[in-house]
C-alpha cells in the first residue's frame, strides 16, 4: 500500500491551495462536461471529503505539504 500523508491541517488550508493553483490551471475540473483532467485535483478534492490523506507521489507532484507552493503540474490559465 502507498504511503500517505495528510497536506492540509484544516479545510481552509485546502481551499485557499486549491484556489492558487487547481481553479486558475487550465487542468481544472470541467463542471459543465464532468470531465477531470488532473489526477492531483482529483486526489486532493476526494481526500477534501474522506480522510484527508493522499498519496505520497501524488503530494510531491502537487510540491505539498508546503500550502504555499505551487503544485509542480500548474499551468496558468491565459
Amino acid at each position: 500500500m502507498a504511503e500517505k500523508i495528510s497536506p492540509f491541517s484544516n479545510s481552509t488550508d485546502f481551499m485557499m491551495w486549491k484556489s492558487n493553483n487547481c481553479d486558475i490551471c487550465k487542468k481544472d475540473y470541467d463542471v459543465e462536461n464532468e470531465i477531470v483532467h488532473c489526477d492531483i485535483e482529483e486526489a486532493i478534492s476526494i481526500a477534501s471529503v474522506s480522510d484527508g490523506e493522499i498519496d505520497n507521489d501524488i503530494a510531491d507532484r502537487a510540491n505539498l505539504p508546503d500550502v504555499n507552493n505551487k503544485c509542480k503540474e500548474f499551468d496558468r490559465i491565459l
